[in-house]
């Protein structure tokens, strides 16, 4: 209780000179946390195996707007929803697709970390991998001068990773109906790195495969290489 007082003191005397850091006070043994609240209505049936959630929210407005979590970041919980973990401060920047992956015959954490383009659904930044002390084993980037995008990331066979890539490049769209404005197109891309060196083993971009004549492709799901179509032009 005199801990807490003094706690309480230290905050009404530094709002005078400082802003107070926004929490709800959740746990007594960590003040400063305010992780989400999960409503789980409806419990998971018996034959859904027990086990933890990955989740990592966001507003998904642009920084600056007052939506969404306290404190976005990657967050563990049980399946009851009782917090395991969270990750908040542990991600420098804005944080998603957090998940759980063997890397080098350990299990290991991931999460993107970098900024949100919240107007267009992207993310421009790279792939943070943690080991089970929760520290920092690897920053993998793109190569050839690209940023890993917000959505997908896989480990494959515990050495290389698949990545995915919006990379905006300029274009003449004038032969496929566009404006004198429209000069850039998003040309979608994935990578196959090796994780402990960051060497780039292969790449494919969707501008060398498929014309922009009409429409263009959201890559959106590595793994089984699913290009829903989007219409470029109205």
């Amino acid at each position: 209780m005199l801990a807490l007082r003094w706690i309480a003191e230290l905050a009404f005397t530094g709002s005078a000179l400082l802003t107070v850091v926004r929490a709800d006070w959740q746990f007594i043994s960590r003040p400063d946390l305010a992780p989400p609240r999960l409503n789980i209505t409806i419990p998971a049936t018996k034959d859904v195996e027990p086990g933890y959630l990955f989740i990592a929210p966001f507003s998904g407005y642009p920084e600056g707007t007052r939506h969404g979590p306290l404190q976005a970041a990657p967050y563990i919980f049980t399946d009851g929803g009782e917090l395991v973990w969270s990750g908040f401060t542990y991600f420098s920047i804005w944080a998603t697709n957090f998940q759980a992956a063997r890397y080098k015959g350990k299990d290991v954490l991931f999460s993107f970390e970098g900024s949100h383009n919240a107007a267009y659904g992207h993310g421009h930044g790279h792939t943070t991998i943690l080991d089970h002390h929760y520290e920092t084993i690897r920053e993998l980037r793109a190569g050839n001068h690209r940023l890993t995008d917000k959505h997908e990331f896989h480990i494959i066979k515990e050495t290389t990773a698949l990545i995915q890539i919006y990379h905006p490049v300029p274009y003449d769209l004038a032969p496929y109906g566009g404006s004198a404005e429209q000069q850039w197109i998003v040309d979608a891309k994935f990578q196959e790195l090796d994780i402990e060196t960051g060497k780039v083993l292969f790449e494919w971009s969707s501008l060398d495969h498929i014309s922009p004549e009409g429409t263009s492709y959201f890559l959106n799901a590595v793994a089984l290489l699913i290009l829903p179509q989007k219409h470029t032009f109205p």
